[in-house]
């Protein structure tokens, strides 16, 4: 009997053990974005999504006066968090000029507003406003969706 109890959790060890790789092995090939499969882009200044065979595209958003200069997906992509430009700002030379980083192909810290919107459109609910003495980066999500990363810089007046 001793015997047969010993043979029973050898084999429930070993099970559990099969059953553990398995779970890690699926997990490192599940999608990064589980959700929709939209594809987001900028077009003239909106922020635009579309499918991957290039229908259904859609204005998220789209305003004259403030471009979006940037994007970041949620990570169950229904959200997505923009970066506009401060409405001032956007009239300069300056934001005329924008030069990108190299490899990011991103503007800079820039007088901006960051904000998310919903991949269905809607109104954007601002993050941070934008502000003559502040320069932001575009926002980045963490891993669960919970918070937003960015850098903000304080500039001297002008």
């Amino acid at each position: 009997m001793h015997k047969a109890i010993l043979s029973l959790m050898k084999h429930q060890r070993f099970f559990i053990l099969l059953l553990l790789i398995f779970t890690v092995s699926t997990v490192g090939c599940s999608p990064g974005h589980v959700g929709g499969n939209e594809i987001a882009f900028l077009r003239d200044g909106h922020l635009w999504t579309i499918d991957p065979d290039g229908a259904n595209a859609f204005a998220v958003f789209a305003d004259n006066n403030t471009p979006v200069v940037g994007y970041s997906w949620s990570p169950t992509h229904q959200i997505l968090s923009f970066r506009t430009l401060d409405a001032d700002f956007a009239k300069t030379s300056a934001a005329k000029h924008l030069s990108s980083n190299p490899i990011t192909s991103l503007p800079g810290d820039l007088p901006s507003t960051l904000n998310t919107i919903g991949i269905d459109g809607g109104s954007p609910i601002p993050i941070i406003f934008s502000n003559t003495v502040l320069r932001n980066s575009n926002a980045w999500w963490n891993t669960t969706g919970s918070r937003l990363i960015y850098r903000e810089e304080i500039t001297a007046a002008t």
